[in-house]
């Protein structure tokens, strides 16, 4: 199955999403911060070959028999660990994307590290370098 999630799927994915991450203290629950919106499509779009996976979770899940949806993704982990490696990347990797989760974590995302000037070497600082530099490549082709 390709293609973006269905409605069904998302609330699926929604109901999932809040058993595997429940709510503690500062960090959300995925389901109010949208995990099954723009938070699982940025995922798919990296990840497009998780889709056939996860669709087959979602299925899985509305299919299951019993009403526990732990021992459901226990189950589901040793009948089909693709299947689980798909809802759990989605759910996961979406939920740690939004800012608020971040934020709560303390984690501001990769940022930008400038390399004082400072920091040359001290044959590129003394100038031991600049007559190499000046006098250009030279080539000599080996025997």
């Amino acid at each position: 199955m390709s293609g973006p999630l269905t409605q069904a799927e998302r609330d699926v994915l929604a109901a999932i999403a809040d058993r595997l991450v429940p709510p503690d203290g500062p960090m959300p629950a995925p389901s109010s911060i949208g995990i099954a919106e723009a938070l699982a499509d940025r995922v798919l779009t990296v990840r497009p070959d998780l889709r056939e996976d996860l669709g087959r979770a979602l299925r899985a899940y509305e299919a299951r028999t019993e009403q526990d949806v732990v021992a459901w993704l226990q189950a589901l982990g040793l009948s089909d660990p693709a299947a689980w490696r798909a809802l759990t990347f989605v759910v996961v990797g979406g939920y740690y994307l939004h800012p608020e989760v971040r934020r709560a974590l303390g984690y501001p995302g990769q940022q930008p590290e400038p390399v004082p000037t400072t920091d040359y070497p001290e044959y590129l600082r003394d100038g031991l370098l600049e007559r190499v530099y000046q006098r250009g490549p030279r080539f000599r082709p080996a025997p």
